[in-house]
């Protein structure tokens, strides 16, 4: 079901301050309004992140080397993985509620004040993530030291600071809201959904977990298009290139580069990785609930109809039997539910392998360099 805007603004509160409106500019301006796939919208960030450093580049008189060194682009490509990832969650989000509503047991009063509450629990953290990660950069580019840096060796390494004025504020606002959205946001948005939403009798066994399957797509999207990306693009960058130089000025991949490299890698993917599992873990909490409860209510009937019927009435007691059944049947299914989103397991495979694959690339350039 894709998104339409009445869906959408059903989720946004009737009266929504600056703060509450800014996280989702870019969306409801940008990528809702021009008519090209989500991956083609965030390209436009390419130019606006990756074109300003070239500037400041030419400007400082060594447009060559900058080019051929790709760290940059990989930093300049961090906002446009997020902006990607990040355009799918009004979507997902709309399609997700839209999908439960008809399932919940919860007052018609319960329900629209928790729909009008999904935006600001996926955003609560948006300003502190964007500032956070605003100060992080402004201090490595703008007011860092040149020695030792990736400016250092540039004729007027200023004009690179120049041009952090434009990819600054993208970083933060795409990168740290961003990330703060996908990780903290869907944490807090799963959480109240599995603590204070009840489900109809007969979500287990009617199909009610089809209209859970927006979010899992949503947790699919952002893993395959942000989290992933990023991990390995990060363990790439950290085992090729920024190699710590020895007295003679040569490169030399020594033990404290091999800890720098691969301490921040791990960090980052059991970052990336946990905001992946949280959202998962409450939603599977959601549905070991209901199906938890749909056993014991099966139970309770399937006692009541095992108890011997009064009198010798053979017609009630084959209808009996008829039931009891039927709820047999039906307790095994239950039994049968799974009660998870996706299959964790290849969740982990996939994730490890690709750990696994950069720390080895890491490991075989310090093994081969000493």
């Amino acid at each position: 079901m894709a998104i339409t805007p009445s869906l959408w603004a059903e989720l946004r509160p009737q009266k929504q301050t600056l703060v509450q409106r800014f996280p989702w500019l870019w969306h409801d301006y940008v990528v809702s309004r021009i008519p090209v796939p989500r991956w083609a919208v965030a390209l436009i960030l390419v130019v606006t992140t990756y074109g300003s450093l070239v500037l400041g580049a030419a400007w400082s008189g060594d447009f060559v080397r900058f080019v051929k060194d790709p760290r940059w682009l990989f930093i300049a490509g961090l906002p446009v993985l997020a902006s990607l990832a990040l355009s799918y969650i009004p979507s997902a989000i709309s399609n997700l509620w839209g999908g439960l509503k008809p399932w919940l047991a919860n007052s018609d009063e319960e329900v629209t004040a928790f729909g009008q509450e999904i935006q600001g629990l996926l955003t609560r953290y948006f300003i502190i993530g964007a500032l956070l990660w605003t100060a992080v950069i402004t201090t490595g580019l703008i007011f860092g030291p040149t020695e030792g840096s990736w400016l250092d060796g540039y004729p007027n390494p200023d004009s690179i600071r120049l041009s952090g004025v434009v990819f600054v504020p993208v970083f933060g606002y795409f990168l740290g809201g961003g990330t703060t959205t996908m990780g903290v946001g869907l944490a807090m948005l799963t959480r109240e959904v599995s603590r204070r939403l009840d489900l109809k009798r007969g979500f287990v066994l009617g199909g009610g977990k089809a209209a859970l399957r927006p979010f899992s797509r949503l947790l699919f999207t952002i893993w395959a298009s942000f989290t992933i990306p990023v991990t390995l693009l990060y363990g790439i960058a950290a085992s090729i290139y920024g190699p710590m130089l020895n007295d003679q000025g040569e490169e030399s991949y020594t033990l404290a580069y091999l800890a720098l490299s691969v301490v921040p890698f791990i960090f980052f993917l059991v970052f990336l990785v946990f905001t992946i599992a949280v959202p998962h873990i409450f939603m599977n909490r959601l549905l070991a609930k209901e199906k938890s409860e749909e056993l014991q209510a099966l139970r309770q009937e399937l006692a009541e109809v095992s108890s011997p019927a009064e009198g010798d009435n053979i017609s009630l007691s084959i209808q009996g039997l008829q039931r009891q059944q039927y709820l047999l049947f039906q307790l095994q299914e239950a039994k049968a539910f799974s009660q998870t989103l996706v299959d964790t397991r290849l969740f982990l495979q996939i994730s490890t392998s690709i750990t696994g694959i950069v720390l080895a690339s890491i490991l075989l350039r310090f093994l081969l360099v000493r």
